[in-house]
């Protein structure tokens, strides 16, 4: 299992995974590697990522969710990003991805966009 994703798993359809930790340079490049052979190739488009225990993101991992988005709306998909924390969120402002990523307080919120 790769260091930063704590658990993953699907609700109907979407992947859930709830990362830990920083979302550092090596921690980005497995979740994209591993989203992508494991869950974008077999059509997966509906991803949750819970950042409730992720301390930071360095901007590898902002371009790491940017591709995993490009990925999901090809495929008429979306991620969702849900409880970023305080330092996560003002990044997410800095960068203007706060106006792509739809981010919410919880899993279940996040289960009812894709509804």
């Amino acid at each position: 299992m790769i260091e930063c994703i704590e658990t993953y798993g699907e609700i109907d359809g979407v992947l859930v995974v709830t990362l830990t930790g920083e979302i550092n340079v090596q921690c980005s490049l497995e979740i994209f590697q591993w989203i992508k052979g494991e869950f974008l190739e077999k059509g997966y488009s509906k991803i949750i990522f819970d950042f409730s225990k992720v301390s930071g993101i360095d901007s590898l991992g902002l371009g790491i969710l940017v591709s995993v988005y490009k990925n999901a709306i090809s495929n008429k998909g979306n991620i969702v990003l849900v409880n970023p924390n305080e330092n996560v969120f003002k990044l997410l402002q800095i960068t203007g991805l706060i106006k792509i990523f739809k981010i919410t307080d919880s899993v279940p919120e996040a289960l009812k966009i894709f509804k």
